[in-house]
C-alpha cells in the first residue's frame, strides 16, 4: 500500500510540475512577445491595445497639437503618427521619480519624441526599453556620481528630467532637445541588443558611423567655436550621433551646410527628410538602385583553407576501418568506424576557398571547384564579421533584392593570412568586425 501511495504522489507531483512548467513557458512567451510589434502580439494583447487606442486617441491628438514635428505632417501621416504614439504609450511603463505622477500630456509628448525619431522606420517601439523614469528636474546619478538631465540604462530603461525635456520642446531652433538626444541613444542600442529593427537601419547606420568616425578624427578642424554642433558632441561617437540628431531635426539647413555627406547618410538611416517630412522616405530611390551583375576582375589574393585537422582525423579512421574489415569482413563495428569517417569529410565539404578581386569577394567550394560560387560585390556588402578569426565562421551581411541576407562560411586560416585578408578587405572600404 505504501508503495502504491508513493507512486501516486510521484505521479501527481510530476503532473503538477509539468503544468507549472507549461504555465511558466507560456508566461515567458507572452511577456517577450508583449514588447515587439504586431503581428507578433498575441490576440488578447492586440484587443487590449485597440481598446486603449479607442479610449485615448482623441486626447492623444489634442496633446500632439503642441508637438513641433507632428504639425508638419499631412493629415494621413498624423493619423499614423498618433496611432504609433498610442501603441508606444500602451507598451511602455512610465515611472515617476521624486514626483507624484506623470501627466498623460507629458507621457504623450515623450512618446511623440520617440516616434518622431523612428517615424520613417518599420520597427518603431524601441522594444528593449520597457520603462521610462521621469524626474521633475536634474537628478543625481548613483552610477556616475553626478547630476544628469537624462540617460539610458542598458537593462531597459530611459531616464528623463521633465524640466529639461519640456525646455527642449519649447526651444525648437537651438539644437538642444533632451528627448531626441536620449531617444537617439536608445535607438542605437536597441539595434545592438535586440532583433527588433529593420536590417536597412543597420545597413545605413554602419555607413553613417564610418563617415562620422572620419569626421571625428578631424575634430580640431570641425570644432573651432563656430560649429553648429555643441562641444558635447566631441565626447565619443555615441554622443556625436545624439547631438547630430538633435540638430538634424531642429536646425537641418545649418547642419546640412556644415556636414553635407553625414546629413544625407542620416536621412537614409532614419528614412526621413527633416526639411520635408511629408515626402516619401529617402531610402525609396536609393534602394531601387540596381547594380549591374559584377564580373570578377583583377585577382589580388587567394586563400585556401587549412585542412590539416580534418585530414589528420580522417586518415587514421580510414586506415583503422580498412584493417578491421580485412580482418573480419562481417564485423559491424568496423563499418561503424567507417561511418565516423564522414565527420571529418563533412567538414572538408564545407571548407571554402576565398578569392579577393579588385571589385568583389568570391567564395567557392574547396573540394568541388566546379560547384556554384558565391560572388559578393563590394558595393553591396553591409559588413563582414569573423567569429574566431583563426578557425571559425565568416559571416557576410549582403544587400540584395531590397533586403539584407546573411551568408555564413567556415573560415580556417593561420593568423598571418587572416591579418592579410582583413587588411586587404578594409582597403576596399568594407566594414569588418572580429569577435
Amino acid at each position: 500500500m505504501k508503495m502504491e501511495r508513493t507512486g501516486e504522489i510521484i505521479s501527481y507531483s510530476t503532473v503538477i510540475f509539468l503544468l507549472l512548467l507549461f504555465i511558466w513557458i507560456t508566461y515567458q512567451a507572452i511577456y517577450r512577445t508583449f514588447i515587439i510589434p504586431f503581428p507578433n502580439i498575441p490576440l488578447f494583447f492586440y484587443i487590449r491595445k485597440k481598446k486603449f487606442y479607442k479610449k485615448n486617441i482623441n486626447e492623444i491628438k489634442r496633446h500632439l497639437n503642441n508637438h513641433p514635428f507632428f504639425i508638419k505632417l499631412t493629415i494621413q501621416q498624423q493619423e499614423v503618427f498618433a496611432s504609433r504614439v498610442s501603441d508606444f504609450l500602451f507598451l511602455k511603463k512610465f515611472i515617476p521619480k521624486k514626483m507624484d505622477s506623470v501627466s498623460f500630456e507629458y507621457k504623450t509628448l515623450i512618446a511623440a519624441t520617440a516616434i518622431q525619431l523612428t517615424f520613417g522606420l518599420d520597427h518603431y517601439f524601441l522594444a528593449h526599453f520597457s520603462k521610462i523614469y521621469v524626474y521633475p528636474s536634474k537628478y543625481y546619478s548613483r552610477q556616475k556620481h553626478q547630476y544628469h538631465k537624462g540617460e539610458i540604462n542598458l537593462r531597459g530603461a530611459i531616464v528623463l528630467s521633465l524640466e529639461d525635456f519640456i525646455s527642449g520642446l519649447k526651444n525648437e531652433n537651438d539644437g538642444i532637445n533632451l528627448g531626441l538626444h536620449e531617444m537617439a541613444h536608445a535607438l542605437k542600442f536597441n539595434n545592438i541588443l535586440t532583433k527588433d529593427t529593420d536590417d536597412m537601419f543597420r545597413y545605413h547606420y554602419n555607413r553613417w558611423q564610418q563617415e562620422a568616425e572620419v569626421q571625428l578624427i578631424k575634430i580640431e578642424e570641425l570644432f573651432c567655436g563656430n560649429s553648429v554642433l555643441r562641444d558635447y558632441a566631441r565626447e565619443n561617437i555615441d554622443e556625436f550621433f545624439s547631438v547630430f540628431i538633435e540638430n538634424f531635426f531642429e536646425r537641418p539647413a545649418s547642419l546640412k551646410k556644415e556636414f553635407p555627406v553625414l546629413f544625407e547618410k542620416l536621412k537614409l538611416v532614419l528614412n526621413i527628410d527633416p526639411e520635408n517630412p511629408q515626402a516619401p522616405g529617402p531610402r525609396n530611390s536609393v534602394m531601387e538602385k540596381k547594380y549591374e551583375k559584377v564580373i570578377p576582375v583583377d585577382l589580388k589574393l587567394e586563400f585556401n583553407p587549412t585542412v590539416i585537422l580534418p585530414f589528420a582525423m580522417a586518415l587514421p579512421i580510414l586506415i583503422t576501418g580498412v584493417m578491421m574489415i580485412s580482418l573480419n569482413p562481417y564485423s559491424i563495428f568496423s563499418y561503424f568506424v567507417l561511418i565516423f569517417l564522414f565527420i571529418p569529410l563533412s567538414f572538408l565539404i564545407k571548407y571554402k576557398k576565398y578569392l579577393l578581386y579588385g571589385n568583389c569577394l568570391v567564395v567557392k567550394s574547396f573540394l568541388f571547384r566546379n560547384l556554384k560560387m558565391e560572388v559578393f560585390d563590394f558595393r553591396k556588402i553591409d559588413y563582414i564579421c569573423f567569429r574566431n578569426a583563426r578557425g571559425g565562421e565568416l559571416m557576410i551581411k549582403y544587400y540584395e533584392d531590397n533586403q539584407i541576407s546573411d551568408y555564413k562560411f567556415i573560415w580556417t586560416s593561420d593568423t598571418e593570412n587572416t591579418a592579410l585578408f582583413i587588411e586587404t578587405i578594409k582597403k576596399e572600404g568594407v566594414l569588418l568586425a572580429v569577435k
